[in-house]
């Protein structure tokens, strides 16, 4: 069995790598990020911080199955976990599967529903796929978060007069002058 100095001592180098991998992904050296976080997971293999570091150097290389896998193992390891679902969204629409980027945005916001930039995201790509009226309730969520974006007003505007709903874009328009 582990001693109590050799659990510290294993915990301080787990520290030590996720660091350093953050650091060397920072720097661009991805190769050398993946090893440190390898190195990490294998002293450490439910550590959530190595797994995500992973994953992030995984979609830096452009290796979508991989990152996608290690992702979604960090849903295994914590399912409310809303940061990985919108990375998941991200790797999604990079592969053009809209439907699947709408489905982990929908359940990031339903675990956290306070982020406007997730509920405009959401409404574009629900207007992407013509999916207006519950693109108009994306964006009305992100205008009620932040009613003073132009971004948003501007959006909320463009889908409601797609929906046909005349009023709340005459209403977005005043707001937005």
């Amino acid at each position: 069995a582990e001693t109590v100095e050799e659990r510290q001592e294993r915990k301080e180098n787990v520290r030590l790598m996720i660091e350093q991998g953050r650091h060397t992904a920072d720097q661009g050296e991805l190769e050398m990020a993946e090893k440190n976080f390898l190195g990490a997971i294998r002293l450490d293999p439910r550590n959530r911080e190595a797994y995500r570091g992973l994953a992030d150097v995984y979609a830096k290389l452009g290796q979508n199955a991989e990152a996608g896998e290690t992702y979604k193992f960090l849903l295994q390891l914590d399912p409310q976990d809303d940061t990985v679902m919108v990375k998941l969204a991200d790797l999604a629409e990079t592969e053009g599967d809209l439907e699947a980027a709408i489905r982990y945005l929908e359940k990031a916001v339903l675990i956290n529903d306070n982020l406007a930039p997730r509920f405009a995201r959401l409404a574009e790509l629900l207007k992407q796929l013509g999916q207006y009226p519950t693109a108009l309730e994306a964006a009305s969520q992100a205008v009620d978060l932040e009613p003073q974006n132009p971004k948003y007003l501007d959006m909320l505007a463009e889908i409601s007069i797609l929906t046909g709903n005349k009023n709340l874009a005459e209403t977005a328009w005043q707001n937005l002058r």
